[in-house]
């Protein structure tokens, strides 16, 4: 399945979480990059680059192979209708657990939760702790190592910034110790105020 038509909580827009899992990448793949250009508020779904020309296109998504890439993108179906809305993931029984040592995030991975939601739950707990009240949109992601470990309940996931500059910032994450990808985050504007 590459479509998505639902969200989460009281959210509005398709969540990266989401994405992500429905994302056509394969066991047999190397490592993905996918970014998102601009959130998006209806059903959507992946669909292979060569095949369309639709400059709707939402995220981008290279699936890296032995043979070569395979692009993929992120494409807007909204005659599908209003957005599903699913329960939000509980991240407060989860995020609770990590530590922060040293500008590094230390969390252990619990079962019954997607590795995504988990990812995207720790960045935002990390974030808030380094960045008090800023919101974050995801601009990219990167996984150098793939597939993930199919027992990743129990395993340490690591993040570390890797670089910021103004409302960039680019994180580095890990499993036991092993680098696997990074991850650009873009920091959403503040609303203007009528004062």
């Amino acid at each position: 399945m590459t479509s998505l038509d639902f969200t989460r909580g009281a959210r509005s827009y398709l969540r990266a979480a989401d994405m992500l899992a429905v994302a056509p990448v394969s066991p047999d793949a190397t490592g993905f990059e996918v970014r998102f250009r601009k959130p998006i508020t209806v059903a959507g779904c992946w669909r292979p680059a060569a095949r369309t020309t639709d400059l709707a296109a939402v995220a981008a998504l290279s699936v890296l192979r032995p043979s070569g890439p395979e692009p993929w993108v992120f494409v807007p179906n909204p005659e599908k209708g209003a957005l599903r809305t699913l329960q939000d993931v509980p991240e407060e029984e989860f995020v609770s657990a990590a530590t922060m040592v040293d500008g590094h995030l230390f969390c252990t991975l619990v079962d019954g939760v997607g590795f995504w939601d988990q990812l995207i739950a720790f960045i935002r707990c990390g974030g808030a702790s380094i960045y008090p009240g800023r919101r974050w949109q995801f601009a990219a992601l990167a996984l150098s190592r793939w597939p993930l470990p199919a027992d990743l309940p129990g395993r340490s996931l690591s993040l570390e910034i890797a670089r910021s500059r103004g409302p960039l910032v680019s994180l580095r994450f890990g499993l036991d110790g092993t680098a696997r990808g990074s991850v650009g985050l873009f920091a959403i504007p503040d609303e203007p105020s009528d004062a």
